[in-house]
């Protein structure tokens, strides 16, 4: 993870699962101490954690092909339909080389907006929540209250049984 900051940067929040490999006392320590936060998805809920779950897919995909760095080079290099652009452009700026030929002015950064790119990318997710919320019939639920009762479900439970209370909401 070290590499990982070193190369590109300590992030304000990352986004994970709560595996142990992120929720660990000695990750939590690294974390604050390079400055950044952990936001964390339902473990038993994959579906909250999309952004990820999407990943590992496409890396599995990867890992199969015959060559899985030429396999990597080539989705960094491919235009993400929902920002209209590149893993590579959106982080770098500019295309990677790859073994394809291709001339020296397309490989020269390009100055690409941070708001436009944050505006595309929020509005391309907020449309797959909407068409999301509709397929599913997702709606908003009122605030929990401290004091009010509530139906638990376990891992190992097929209803929602378990008697419990609301302690604490944010």
């Amino acid at each position: 993870m070290k590499g990982v900051l070193a190369t590109h940067g300590v992030p304000d929040s990352l986004r994970a699962d709560k595996g142990t490999q992120f929720m660990s006392s000695e990750y939590v320590k690294f974390a604050k101490q390079y400055g950044f936060d952990i936001a964390t998805s339902s473990l038993h809920f994959p579906q909250s954690n999309g952004l990820a779950e999407r990943a590992v897919q496409t890396a599995k995909k990867n890992l199969q092909q015959e060559d899985p760095d030429v396999a990597f080079q080539n989705y960094r290099n491919s235009k993400h339909s929902a920002i209209g652009m590149s893993p590579a452009m959106a982080l770098m700026k500019c295309p990677l080389k790859g073994r394809a030929p291709v001339h020296a002015r397309v490989l020269n950064p390009s100055v690409e907006e941070r708001e436009k790119l944050a505006a595309t990318d929020k509005a391309a997710k907020d449309r797959y929540k909407y068409y999301y919320d509709q397929h599913y019939g997702a709606k908003h639920l009122p605030q929990l209250q401290p004091g009010q009762p509530v139906q638990l479900k376990t891992d190992n439970q097929k209803g929602w049984s378990q008697p419990g209370m609301i302690i604490e909401s944010d």
